[in-house]
């Protein structure tokens, strides 16, 4: 019987300790696009010679634990894989509440579980343990879903019985759009924009494999965090002040991506996300004229730190990121619970 994709369910937790299955936050069901992450070990061939050509029994290389989650970003899902790709956030307000994610110290770690029970595979759950975002690239389409590529690093990977949490918590999926989004240049509305892109990369380590350990990392500490992107805009007779003349002069401009459903006010089914990039420098790209028809032109940026960090993301929703995190049953976990996210104000 052929296995499908759509059969096996993926858990998400998060660790209090680096790699440890027994100190785990409550699992979350993740809703997901395309699942890559992977374990591979190479054998490594014996150099010894004996007496004649055939080989010596090879060794077992290092463990690595690497690879993709795509997913379509939704008010459900952005709180935790924001907080472990920028780490630092502040929760203000209440009800609605907002949380707001700026680089930061990462969280120690986190936890997947690929389920293959659901495809009639008994007894048989892939876990990789001691995971953290490398990087991430967040991507508004000119239609569809906003999706958040994550490409991830891990230290551990075992197959066990059953998952870590005898039930996941489902907190279900509405995405954001194209159709929600809305960038604004400087302060004003950048109406011939089609395309939009944001990469952030936390510059992990990992090359720290030591003696000991049976060929698995010992941690995977961040680096810089860079933030750059790109966006495709139509020419028109603004091109020269809004993009061309700051690039050339290096003048730093600022970015705003504004997603929202609804009245975007943080209430439910209005939840909001505005991605502040300030400031910014633009790169000179002068636009090719390739048809009769109407000229686009990519414009790449980076985003600095000045007086702060240069990237801060601002999510708003109806329960604190903690609660909607550890929501079971329509009771909210308190904010002291086993490995909270989110310090509430105050």
């Amino acid at each position: 019987m052929p296995i499908l994709g759509a059969d096996l369910p993926v858990i998400f937790y998060d660790e209090a300790q680096f790699s440890r299955a027994d100190l785990l936050g409550s699992g979350l069901a993740v809703y997901f696009s395309d699942f890559g992450l992977a374990a591979s070990r190479t054998a490594v061939t014996s150099a010894t010679m004996g007496g004649d050509r055939t080989r010596h029994a090879p060794g077992a290389g290092n463990l690595a634990i690497t690879g993709s989650l795509g997913l379509e970003l939704s008010p459900t899902n952005a709180a935790y894989w924001l907080r472990h790709l920028l780490g630092a956030v502040q929760v203000a307000g209440g009800a609605p509440w907002v949380a707001t994610h700026a680089p930061g110290a990462l969280p120690t770690g986190l936890r997947l579980e690929r389920d293959w029970r659901a495809a009639g595979i008994a007894d048989r759950v892939e876990v990789f343990a001691g995971c953290r975002v490398a990087a991430a690239t967040l991507d508004l389409p000119q239609e569809g879903a906003v999706t958040l590529a994550l490409d991830l690093v891990g230290r551990d990977y075992a197959l066990e019985a059953a998952p870590a949490a005898a039930g996941a918590l489902d907190l279900e999926h509405v995405g954001w759009f194209a159709s929600d989004a809305s960038l604004s240049l400087d302060g004003v509305p950048a109406a011939r924009v089609k395309t939009f892109s944001l990469t952030v990369d936390n510059g992990l380590d990992t090359t720290r494999y030591t003696l000991g350990t049976g060929g698995r990392r010992v941690d995977l500490p961040e680096g810089f965090c860079s933030v750059s992107g790109q966006f495709t805009a139509l020419v028109d007779t603004d091109l020269f002040a809004a993009c061309l003349e700051p690039a050339l002069d290096r003048t730093p401009v600022s970015l705003a991506l504004d997603l929202a459903h609804g009245a975007g006010d943080g209430t439910a089914a209005n939840e909001r996300l505005v991605v502040t990039l300030d400031p910014v420098l633009l790169e000179l790209a002068s636009p090719a004229i390739a048809s009769p028809n109407g000229l686009e032109v990519t414009v790449s940026f980076t985003a600095y730190r000045a007086t702060a960090p240069g990237l801060a993301i601002a999510l708003s929703t109806p329960l604190t990121p903690g609660e909607r995190l550890y929501e079971a049953g329509g009771d909210p976990l308190s904010d002291s619970d086993l490995n909270p996210l989110f310090a509430l104000p105050g």
